[in-house]
């Protein structure tokens, strides 16, 4: 049936309220659009900018997860050289390389990174380029020695003798005729036969405990390093001037570090850099947008105490194991923060649902490690354990009977003598 009939069989009035009906229902649908358009139009600057902010963000991120295998290879390489120095150096220069040393050094590459970076915008060769001085270290093999203390575990007496007379001329120092003795070397013959394996890192209640906290303290405090390292580019200002100011405060950070190290606990002074480099990421959601200078202040004291608490755990983590699974203890450590420097360029994705949820996020995780550390045992003034046996002697909560018994243990022992002949005496 037609509309047309419709009147014939439809009253007039119910047609009139129908139309009228329809024609409110088309003018509200004209109104809705006409305001929708409207509102798409004063909002379209603020999108523009918003889809700019986007791709900018997400350009930036990409050149910080580029940026990321080239931080972590010269981190890698650092790590080592720190842990080799630990066994082969005495107390009395062995922060102050692992500290002033390497970790400076480091330092110096990083502030020159921004400025070839400045010549170099292509990252493909950017990263050759920097890649390329890694050749200077292949000579390194002939003039760098092997740690005495391992090829002493490992049974090779001869070898760690030579390299022992051979620092002690250098440090003109006479060697004894023998220096170990019939029952010294029984032992370390008996020691070389023992094999040693990750299970030993989980064998026994203690070193179970240190191992455990330490996973977790490395991978909270390489997640904040790499996460603060890299996101660099978001700060307000130049991205290279951003990433140079963020190099150059880690050498006050590796100097407040030597300075602690020489003076104060090790736990006390790795968890209150801790707690400085978390607790000062709370604060940057307190800064008005029209300050935002402030906030890039504030990432570069919590870079400062993140730096600071970095170099502390390489020095500490190798004090608290022994030699015989010093490497594996030190790689576990190592392999658990490779997972905290994986997620860290994806941190700071999470500003999609809060513009400082990032920085509340690694705030919190960096003041718990801080408050874990303390449950680590204290090793400052007390010499390298050698065997996981000896390390069994370090408690959390020890009391200073203990600590002197325990160097008294050493100073007779065979570490006590090997070190008297390399380093003047000291002890290691």
């Amino acid at each position: 049936m037609s509309s047309k009939h419709l009147s014939d069989w439809i009253p007039y009035s119910v047609l009139d309220d129908e139309g009228s009906n329809l024609r409110q229902q088309k003018l509200d649908r004209q109104r809705a659009l006409l305001e929708q358009k409207q509102k798409k139009k004063r909002q379209e600057p603020l999108m523009v900018q918003s889809n700019v902010d986007s791709r900018s963000r997400t350009r930036r991120m990409k050149q910080s997860e580029e940026q990321a295998p080239l931080v972590e290879s010269y981190l890698n390489s650092n790590s080592s050289t720190i842990y080799h120095g630990s066994e082969l150096l005495g107390k009395s220069i062995r922060i102050a390389f692992s500290t002033l040393g390497t970790c400076i050094s480091f330092a110096i590459g990083y502030m020159a990174l921004p400025l070839v970076a400045y010549f170099i915008r292509s990252w493909p060769m950017l990263l050759l380029f920097l890649s390329l001085p890694g050749l200077l270290y292949i000579p390194l093999w002939w003039f760098i020695p092997e740690s005495p203390r391992w090829l002493l575990i490992k049974g090779r007496v001869q070898e760690a003798e030579a390299i022992l007379r051979q620092i002690a001329m250098k440090n003109g120092v006479t060697p004894p005729e023998v220096l170990f003795n019939d029952l010294e070397l029984e032992d370390m013959k008996a020691r070389s036969k023992e094999s040693h394996s990750i299970i030993h890192l989980f064998k026994t209640p203690n070193i179970r405990a240190i191992t455990s906290v330490n996973v977790l303290v490395w991978m909270i405090l390489t997640a904040e390093y790499f996460g603060l390292s890299l996101n660099t580019p978001n700060l307000h200002g130049d991205d290279y001037l951003n990433c140079f100011f963020s190099a150059a405060v880690e050498v006050p950070a590796y100097v407040a570090t030597w300075l602690f190290l020489q003076k104060f606990s090790r736990r006390f002074s790795l968890s209150g850099s801790l707690l400085l480099g978390g607790v000062v990421l709370f604060f940057i959601q307190l800064i008005p947008s029209n300050l935002l200078a402030i906030s890039t202040i504030l990432v570069l004291i919590g870079k400062l105490g993140t730096t600071t608490a970095f170099c502390m755990v390489y020095v500490y983590t190798a004090e608290l194991y022994p030699t015989v699974v010093r490497n594996m203890g030190v790689g576990v450590s190592s392999m658990a923060s490779r997972l905290g420097s994986i997620i860290s360029p994806y941190i700071f994705y999470l500003d999609v649902y809060s513009e400082f949820l990032p920085y509340i996020l690694m705030g919190s995780l960096t003041v718990f490690s801080a408050f874990l550390v303390l449950f680590l045992p204290e090793t400052f003034n007390i010499p390298l354990p050698e065997t996981i046996d000896q390390m069994q002697k370090i408690k959390r909560f020890k009391r200073r009977s203990t600590d002197r018994n325990q160097y008294r243990f050493y100073k007779d022992g065979a570490a006590g003598e090997t070190n008297m002949v390399a380093n003047k005496g000291e002890e290691v």
